[in-house]
């Protein structure tokens, strides 16, 4: 069972959702199917070029062992999908209290997920994203802030705060996820995100403000705020501003300067 909170499917032409409001205190939206299959996606634009701006996308809960990684996740705030040479623009969009609260699987929750085109102009700009949850001790659940899998995008001012709600136990934490599969140019201009929690209970995942495991191709990280701020109690895992995918000093393709990092 899949729980779609708006769904627009279309070919060649250009998805315009705006200022929606998926969910609410008041309104939670939640899908209690047991199946390992179930899933929940508050907006999802697929395969037409997407007009995305001013939607509020919140409360949305599932409780199956999903294990789906990408786009196969089992909670994601929104979900843009497309290879439209038309150009994207998804922005100013609020995206929070997304959770998966199965106790052991190793789910994940994204608020966020881009599959872009490798050609246009992609911006993914001003969104908001924060209080993304899951209780799961397991060592691979994981929480993203914005996960990205292919496209030339650029990234720019959008503010990402998580992990200040996970402190008995700790996922993977990303603020930004990186790892796209074939040809694309990354830019990350004046992205603000911050990683919290102290005293973590229990747990060996690590969490990064950034996280790119790209090795050869294109991405710009400049003037960006990758502050994680989380720390240990009992737990063992290891906590970075950011990451860079590559095994020696500067890494083919990279640019990563002015930025202010502190873990």
């Amino acid at each position: 069972l899949v729980v779609y909170g708006i769904r627009a499917q279309t070919g060649a032409v250009v998805n315009t959702l705006q200022n929606n409001v998926v969910g609410t205190t008041a309104g939670p939206i939640s899908n209690s199917s047991a199946s390992a299959a179930s899933r929940i996606i508050g907006m999802y634009s697929q395969t037409g070029a997407a007009a995305v701006s001013g939607n509020t996308i919140s409360h949305l809960s599932l409780s199956a062992a999903n294990v789906g990684t990408g786009i196969s996740a089992g909670v994601i705030g929104l979900f843009v999908s497309t290879t439209s040479t038309l150009g994207n623009n998804v922005n100013q969009n609020t995206i929070r209290n997304l959770s998966n609260s199965h106790a052991s699987a190793a789910v994940r929750v994204s608020g966020l997920e881009w599959t872009g085109a490798t050609t246009g102009t992609n911006v993914v700009q001003r969104n908001y994203i924060y209080s993304l949850t899951t209780p799961s001790t397991s060592a691979t659940a994981t929480v993203n802030g914005i996960h990205l899998q292919a496209g030339t995008t650029t990234y720019q001012n959008n503010m990402i705060a998580l992990g200040s709600g996970m402190t008995a136990n700790s996922p993977q934490i990303n603020g930004i996820d990186e790892t796209i599969t074939g040809s694309g140019v990354l830019n990350f201009y004046f992205n603000s995100v911050y990683i919290g929690g102290s005293g973590v209970v229990s747990g060996t995942a690590s969490s990064f403000a950034m996280q790119s495991a790209l090795v050869t191709n294109t991405r710009n990280f400049r003037d960006n705020v990758f502050f994680n701020a989380r720390s240990n109690g009992a737990s063992t895992g290891k906590h970075y501003a950011i990451r860079a995918g590559g095994t020696a000093a500067n890494p083919a393709g990279l640019t990563s300067n002015n930025n202010v990092l502190l873990a």
